[in-house]
């Protein structure tokens, strides 16, 4: 019963870095899930490096304004979940399957947000050419 009290407590870790915007999580960029400090806002903020035209800075932030009113349920679903999973770890005795459940909402909420994300972003690089593709790598050191 230790084991998977233990068990819990990582992946609750591991999910609350993964989705509060700390980095890399399964090889993702996590931050955009939780700070909206997705890529798109980078290709913005490096608009005139990147040589960016008005009609690709418009076509962006309609891009990154769609995944943000997309993600904004599963956010507050994915904050409750946590919350819920912070209550059942502050029992005396805490309920394995309440905590089990809690974490399966929040997989399945990070899940959702992070194809969400990886569409959005699939929808951004069609705007850029592959020059300022090639660019943006050169930018961000990849």
């Amino acid at each position: 019963m230790t084991r998977r009290y233990g068990m819990i407590l990582l992946v609750f870790f591991i999910f609350s870095a993964g989705c509060s915007g700390a980095g890399n999580f399964a090889g993702l960029d996590v931050t955009a899930f939780g700070n909206q400090k997705e890529l798109i806002g980078y290709y913005l903020t490096h608009r005139e490096e990147l040589g960016l035209g008005p009609d690709q800075i418009e076509k962006l932030k309609t891009i990154r304004e769609n995944y943000r009113k997309a993600a904004a349920p599963e956010q507050a679903d994915l904050k409750v979940a946590y919350d819920g999973l912070s209550d059942v770890l502050n029992e005396d005795r805490v309920n394995l399957d309440k905590a089990d459940k809690r974490i399966e909402e929040i997989g399945n909420g990070a899940t959702v947000i992070g194809r969400k994300y990886i569409r959005a972003v699939a929808d951004a690089k069609k705007v850029l050419t592959p020059e300022q593709l090639n660019k943006a790598r050169l930018l961000l050191g990849k």
